[in-house]
């Protein structure tokens, strides 16, 4: 079993809201879902920090979800369901995506199961004006390997 693990999928700010369409943040929000629907997760596990409330996008995800920022939570989905695999997803790659409760640092410590990441689903900071808008690269993260699948790279430290 997979699950997916989308760390601060927060509501749009005001930028990203008057740019909707063209929004760097919708985009990432639509690559999760779509990557979540074609890669037959199991569980979405919505990890929104600081009661912000969660994008519509991420919302309309049809997967079981679960909403928890604690990794007890999911330590225990992880030995009851027999998760073999998660994709983290979600912003700042070099903050929260890393750091955070359920940040793969976290997860890796705490677990033995395979911990991965689609590129286009992980974004570098989630503040439109702070950096300029991309994706994870794999170039600058060695610990990050790629696998045989496309654009899919697994966490070995």
């Amino acid at each position: 079993m997979k699950i997916a693990i989308i760390i601060d999928p927060w509501e749009r700010d005001l930028i990203n809201h008057l740019l909707f369409f063209v929004s760097f943040k919708r985009k990432v929000f639509r690559n999760i879902k779509n990557f979540v629907m074609e890669k037959d997760i199991d569980y979405v596990i919505v990890a929104s920090y600081d009661n912000i409330p969660v994008d519509k996008i991420v919302l309309s995800i049809p997967n079981k979800k679960i909403f928890t920022t604690k990794l007890e939570d999911v330590l225990s989905i992880i030995r009851e369901k027999d998760i073999k695999e998660i994709f983290m997803c979600g912003f700042a790659w070099d903050k929260c995506v890393k750091y955070r409760e359920l940040g793969y640092l976290n997860l890796h410590k705490n677990t033995n199961v395979d911990i991965l990441v689609k590129n286009d689903c992980v974004a570098h900071d989630e503040v439109y004006p702070k950096v300029p808008n991309r994706f994870f690269t794999p170039s600058e993260n060695p610990d990050w390997r790629a696998t045989p699948e496309t654009g899919i790279f697994r966490y070995e430290p």
